[in-house]
């Protein structure tokens, strides 16, 4: 039996979206982050692990069965949880399934039955996704329309469009999303985004800036808006073209200064009713106009059956699939 703490076992791990080894404690905010390992197993794997505020939730995928994943629950008194009871060579996967605004995810150390062996090896293909509750997972498990009575058992991250799409494509992934934000104004209409506040962070909660070299997508989705055309809606008045144009236009150079290689997509179009969607649209078709490497897929489309408004597993599917034929259709991406 072996235990180590993550500074030293790091080199035998690899990271998964926005993380932090933070004096041998493995941290994780961002929906869908996490570790992957190899490992030859003569009995169990166990880690202990908690979070900062309000329990969540973590994944564990053995093999790469992402149907098979076995969901647990930690609060903020450290514990241990056994992941695996298993002999032999298998591949583990641990990721954060719900959105930073309720908790950072912390792991203090990992004993193992066995022993570590060479880590997987990285994905040709990665992509990155920037957006708000739709991106993350919101309410996805709620059986109803009715908000999640408990927000983060009711949210995995993992059932998603974004992991739909990496799975998809045999591909990596990152997500930097959270329930609320907007280009111009969140939920409440405070002026408070994306990009000022958490696009460029490893631990919100934290302040941890996130070191940009680390991962370097070739496929760079945004789903922002719905959140500005929300409180448009509730206080009848319109959304500031030009404003929110503007913001669009520093979000992208912002991304391709740190991805020049990248390929922008923009998608949009779940809430097609709202009265104030035109805007937007026009916005991000102007984006396209303006910048060579950006992509505009609108007019996205769900049945809306869970979470109140917010799409559940099979709506998530379904954009999933729409984005997948898109990307294939403009030659972007190579279905496997």
């Amino acid at each position: 039996m072996h235990i180590y703490d993550f500074s030293q076992c790091q080199k035998n791990m690899r990271l998964l979206g926005r993380t932090v080894i933070d004096g041998g404690w493995f941290k994780c905010g961002m929906t869908a982050s996490g570790f992957e390992c190899n490992v030859h197993l003569n009995g169990t794997l166990t880690v202990r692990a908690s979070v900062t505020g309000l329990s969540g939730t973590f994944g564990v995928i053995l093999d790469d069965d992402f149907k098979g994943m076995q969901v647990y629950r930690v609060g903020e008194t450290p514990e241990d949880v056994v992941i695996a009871d298993l002999k032999g060579p298998h591949k583990i996967r641990i990721v954060k399934l719900n959105e930073y605004i309720k908790n950072t995810l912390i792991f203090e150390r990992i004993t193992i039955d066995g022993d570590f062996l060479e880590p997987p090896e990285a994905k040709s293909l990665k992509l990155e996704f920037y957006g708000d509750s739709l991106t993350c997972g919101y309410g996805n498990l709620s059986p109803n329309r009715e908000p999640p009575k408990d927000f983060c058992a009711e949210e995995n991250g993992y059932l998603t469009y974004p992991s739909f799409l990496a799975q998809a494509l045999d591909a990596d992934f990152s997500v930097a999303a959270a329930s609320g934000f907007g280009i111009l104004t969140n939920c409440a209409g405070d002026p408070k985004d994306i990009i000022d506040a958490y696009w460029n962070m490893a631990l919100p909660l934290e302040q941890v800036k996130w070191d940009f070299t680390k991962y370097t997508p070739d496929l760079v989705f945004i789903n922002m808006g719905t959140n500005d055309m929300n409180w448009a809606r509730t206080t009848n008045t319109p959304i500031d073209y030009d404003a929110f144009y503007k913001k669009l236009c520093w979000f992208a150079d912002q991304i391709f200064a740190r991805y020049p290689n990248c390929k922008l997509i923009a998608t949009i179009g779940h809430d097609q009713s709202n009265a104030h969607y035109p805007t937007v649209k026009k916005a991000y078709t102007a984006l396209t106009e303006q910048y060579k490497n950006v992509y505009l897929i609108a007019d996205l489309t769900s049945n809306q059956e869970g979470g109140d408004w917010h799409p559940s597993v099979a709506d998530h599917r379904m954009i999933f699939e729409q984005l997948l034929d898109q990307l294939t259709e403009n030659h972007l991406v190579t279905a496997n």
